[in-house]
Order: C-alpha cells, then sequence, then structure tokens
C-alpha cells in the first residue's frame, strides 16, 4: 500500500492542474477544515511513537548524550 499522491484535498480554482488531482476521501475535521481521511486516521499518538522509534534507530539519543 501507498499514498494515493493528490494533490489537493478540494479545487482552488486557480487555474493550476492541481486541482484535477483531489483527494477522493476528504472528511472534515475537527476544526472544520477538510483534510484527507488518511490524515484523519493518524493520531497524534502514532507520530510521536515513530519519531521517537527514528531517533533510537539512528542512534540520536547517544549522539545528543556524547555532546
Amino acid at each position: 500500500l501507498g499514498g494515493c499522491w493528490k494533490s489537493r484535498v478540494e479545487a482552488l480554482g486557480d487555474g493550476d492542474d492541481k486541482d484535477k488531482s483531489l483527494c477522493l476521501n476528504p472528511v472534515q475535521g475537527p476544526s472544520g477544515q477538510t483534510i484527507p481521511k488518511c490524515l484523519d486516521m493518524i493520531s497524534h499518538e502514532d507520530v510521536i511513537r515513530h519519531v521517537h522509534e527514528f531517533l533510537f534507530d539512528y542512534d540520536y539519543y547517544e549522539e545528543l548524550n556524547a555532546t
């Protein structure tokens, strides 16, 4: 599975071809903004966990403590 790589969630009507590459699953977020469903499905806990995993995998914390 991969990203859909659509350019926009809503058409802006600015003449750009990106208006022809719209998200197929837009949802309204808590703020009322229309966002892609795929982004709405990602929790902040998931983001934090993956950032920490990345930093541990690349020994960032060890380098930080060595200075």
